[in-house]
């Protein structure tokens, strides 16, 4: 945990307010080669954002963007995986 809220700390316009009780554990997901996992929280303009940890064989990675488009936690991990932004 203690990496991600480093990583939300230099990524999110909020990440020095950000604590460990603001991230709301929703899922794992393995899709295809990758294991995910996956938070949501909400920033002071209330946007709601997600961030995953992403694992494919001995790499691991650390995503986060705002839920621009409405999805699922389902739909932002396919959509991350695929890299679609």
């Amino acid at each position: 945990m203690a990496e991600i809220l480093h990583y939300l700390s230099l990524e999110s316009p909020d990440g020095d307010s950000i604590q460990a009780a603001d991230l709301r554990f929703l899922r794992t997901a393995q899709v295809a080669d990758a294991e995910y996992w996956i938070w949501e929280f909400h920033e002071s303009d209330g946007a709601k954002c997600y961030v995953t940890v992403e694992q494919k064989g001995h790499d691991t990675s650390i995503g986060y963007d705002e839920d621009y488009w409405g999805l699922t936690p389902e739909q932002y991990m396919l959509a991350e995986y695929h890299q679609m932004w």
